[in-house]
């Protein structure tokens, strides 16, 4: 069964659920995108995340996927 609230041990993040549970039985299933929102204050320079998720199929396999996301902060400048 997959939750709503994802736990990260090891960070400070915290997903909030935004929605995709469309007969809102706590499975992801079959044709459901599941949706999350968050929030980072963005530090100068190159950074990437790998989003990962690891669930068990109605058939008892293992399934994972990964997915990264990139993006470059750059400090504001003062327009004066």
């Amino acid at each position: 069964m997959i939750t709503a609230l994802p736990v990260f041990r090891a960070t400070d993040f915290n997903p909030t659920f935004t929605g995709g549970d469309v007969n809102n039985n706590g499975l992801l299933d079959l044709g459901e995108t599941w949706t999350y929102s968050a929030n980072r204050i963005v530090t100068a320079g190159q950074y990437t995340n790998i989003g990962k998720v690891t669930g068990q199929s109605s058939i008892g396999q293992t399934v994972a996927d990964t997915d990264p996301a990139n993006h470059f902060g750059a400090r504001a400048r003062d327009r004066h």
